[in-house]
């Protein structure tokens, strides 16, 4: 009987042992739910933060038509500046949260 030859690729997507095509849409219905709820979650959360970077980034600009120095203006943009990487680092830090989470239930739920 000749050997099958099989890649690392082929063995990543058929996972550690040969699923026949029933099991293979019944983990396909099983997880579905699951990532159609972590995208929304995603979604969600875009959404909020792009709403709160838009109102700080107005309210920002507001202060900025309300300078009357060059140091002013330095000082408002440097908050600004500090505030968004602070924002952004927190956003990130949400987002893994949220696929972390999905992955460990992933992962505790095929064992």
């Amino acid at each position: 009987m000749p050997t099958r030859k099989t890649t690392a690729s082929a063995d990543v997507l058929r996972g550690p042992r040969e699923q026949s095509p029933t099991e293979n849409s019944r983990t396909l219905v099983d997880h579905t739910g699951a990532w159609l709820s972590t995208i929304n979650e995603c979604q969600r959360e875009i959404m909020d933060f792009i709403q709160m970077r838009l109102s700080k980034d107005g309210e920002t600009t507001r202060e900025l038509f309300n300078c009357r120095s060059p140091t002013e203006v330095a000082e408002v943009q440097s908050r600004w500046i500090q505030e968004t990487f602070k924002d952004y680092g927190a956003e990130t830090t949400k987002m893994l949260a949220i696929y972390t989470k999905q992955a460990a239930t992933v992962v505790q739920n095929k064992r």
